[in-house]
């Protein structure tokens, strides 16, 4: 199962560019969960060190290409953007993958893969999910 951590660095005026938190986890995901069949989309120059320096020896800058061959996408908070909670929406829409949101962890298995979702107050659900998904990472 091929799986792509897309991730974005975020400045306040006058600040210096960071990742948020939920970019790193996407990033540590991508690699513990799915090894080698890992990519990493790095939405600007701060998020492509980063991510090269958490181990990924490629990265991409170039969402369309990358996108084609992903089953599995995690997308971290700063790679929304000033697009929010749409972004991960608009890509699911466009690749026929199913949403989820709040994920803190996908475990690839044989038949589908299993994704835990944190639901506030320490609740948590599972889900299966069959085919292509995109997967918005939490904080």
């Amino acid at each position: 199962m091929r799986a792509l951590a897309i991730v974005g660095s975020v400045a306040r005026a006058g600040e210096r560019a960071e990742l948020p938190h939920s970019d790193r986890v996407a990033l540590a995901l991508a690699l513990a969960r799915f090894g080698g069949a890992a990519r990493a989309c790095a939405l600007d120059a701060f998020a492509r060190g980063y991510a090269r320096a958490a181990g990924f020896g490629e990265v991409s800058a170039d969402l369309d290409a990358e996108l084609g061959a992903a089953e599995v996408v995690l997308v971290g908070r700063g790679a929304c953007g000033e697009r929010g909670d749409a972004f991960p929406a608009q890509l699911a829409e466009r690749l026929g993958a199913a949403l989820a949101y709040e994920v803190v962890d996908a475990r690839p298995d044989a038949l589908a893969l299993a994704v835990e979702r944190d639901l506030g107050r320490g609740a948590r659900d599972r889900l299966a999910i069959a085919g292509r998904a995109v997967l918005a990472v939490a904080e």
